[in-house]
């Protein structure tokens, strides 16, 4: 199978991850997920994300950030 069979447009990579197509294009912006661009047209290779999503899931676990996340908020103590 090439790179380019299993290719998928932004519209069909955000329903695979169950996320906005809004959401997606602001991560490609963060560089926090895997694409590739042929001109100005963004691609993600679905092997790819299936094991971006496995890497999030291993950090989640060991308790590393997120690639989705940004800084985390500070945290202010109580009075």
């Amino acid at each position: 199978m090439s790179v380019m069979d299993e290719s998928m447009t932004p519209k069909e990579a955000a329903p695979f991850l169950k996320i906005s197509t809004w959401m997606l294009y602001d991560m490609v912006r963060k560089k926090q997920i895997p694409h590739f661009k042929v001109r100005s047209k963004i691609f993600f290779r679905k092997s790819a994300l299936e094991q971006w999503v496995l890497d999030q899931e291993a950090a989640s676990v060991a308790g590393l950030p997120f690639a989705m996340t940004e800084e985390p908020a500070p945290r202010f103590k109580g009075h």
